[in-house]
């Protein structure tokens, strides 16, 4: 359990098992690999030992206001900062167990356009469609193919929401398509 003060300071207590993180939509308007948000905002704000563990991160749509590939390419410059790609799997295996966990990290943003804040409105439709496909073919043979006991699908638009954006409903129809061919 942690709570951050003045984005500088991190009060942690030691938390049991917690093997890794999943982050979406860290705000990271980063303009290169080398930006010093990525130390100013990640690395220094959460440098306790507790969370030296992997951090899966997906990209939301503050995210795109900046340059993704640079946080895609940062992977390789932190030891913590996991991001192969715009939309990835992540398969963990229960210790002592076979139980296995798939997460499929997809990128929202690309599926289904952006969103202003300011404005409260709902995605605004998809902006590159043949990278919006290939990211849809790649996440129905993930449902359909995956082998794991549980799995879980991981992006910043919710498909189902009370929140002040409400459901995606960009992505429900297609999400909903893609997840009966399990």
């Amino acid at each position: 359990m942690c709570r951050v003060f003045f984005v500088q300071q991190t009060e942690c207590v030691p938390a049991t098992n917690i093997k890794f993180i999943v982050l979406g939509d860290w705000g990271g308007r980063v303009e290169n690999v080398n930006d010093k948000r990525f130390r100013d905002t990640f690395e220094d704000v959460f440098d306790s030992p507790y969370f030296n563990i992997p951090w899966y991160m997906l990209a939301g749509n503050h995210d795109h206001r900046g340059n993704v590939s640079a946080q895609i390419a940062y992977s390789q410059i932190s030891s913590k900062w996991t991001f192969p790609h715009y939309y990835y799997k992540q398969t963990k295996r229960i210790v002592g167990s076979n139980v296995t966990l798939d997460i499929l990290m997809l990128d929202t943003v690309i599926l289904c356009g952006q969103a202003d804040d300011e404005m409260v409105q709902q995605p605004t439709g998809v902006s590159n469609q043949t990278f919006a496909e290939q990211q849809w073919a790649w996440l129905t043979n993930e449902l359909a193919t995956s082998r794991a006991t549980y799995l879980l699908v991981a992006g910043h638009f919710p498909i189902y929401s009370i929140g002040v954006h409400g459901a995606n409903h960009l992505s429900y129809a297609k999400t909903h398509a893609a997840a009966t061919h399990i």
